[in-house]
């Protein structure tokens, strides 16, 4: 019995400690640069803020918000990342949609502002999607590996949530 434990243990440990990561994404950003994420994330820690639909929109731009005013403009080790998902985006308005965005976005923050048009199903399980209408914020390593989520509206508990996280 102790041979079967301890092979049971040696088989599972891999999967025990295979950290969740983001799904790798090509994209290009508002500002015109192309990334590859999380291969480009250039900072320890970055906070990505996705949305998506259309009506996810404002509740990400009040996590960016908050979050650039409180984190960003204080931290040099620390970059955030809005990705709308706009996989489901009929191609024809991914254009407009993409140009609607831009004129929406502070020209400082279109570096750090990623659209994708693929891997939305992968993202969906990544966030634990579960309302289309709302942000889905993760807090990751250099790496790519995820060291929290959340989702929903910005409230001043979620955010000292993730700034004591940054603070370990």
């Amino acid at each position: 019995m102790k041979k079967l434990s301890w092979l049971v243990t040696v088989l599972l440990l891999p999967v025990i400690c295979l950290a969740e990561t983001i799904p790798l994404i090509h994209g290009t950003t508002l500002s015109g640069e192309e990334v590859v994420l999380p291969r480009d994330l250039r900072t320890q820690h970055s906070i990505l803020i996705l949305g998506f639909s259309e009506r996810s929109g404002e509740s990400s731009r009040g996590w960016s918000k908050k979050i650039w005013a409180e984190l960003i403009s204080e931290r040099h080790d620390l970059s955030c990342y809005q990705v709308p998902v706009l996989a489901a985006a009929p191609r024809l308005l991914r254009g407009v949609i993409v140009r609607a965005i831009k004129k929406d976005t502070l020209e400082e923050q279109r570096h750090y502002f990623v659209p994708i048009f693929e891997k939305e199903q992968e993202w969906k399980r990544t966030v634990q999607f579960s309302e289309p209408d709302t942000a889905y914020l993760l807090l990751v390593k250099q790496s790519g590996e995820v060291e929290w989520k959340t989702h929903g509206e910005f409230t001043p508990e979620r955010m000292r949530e993730m700034k004591t996280l940054l603070h370990r």
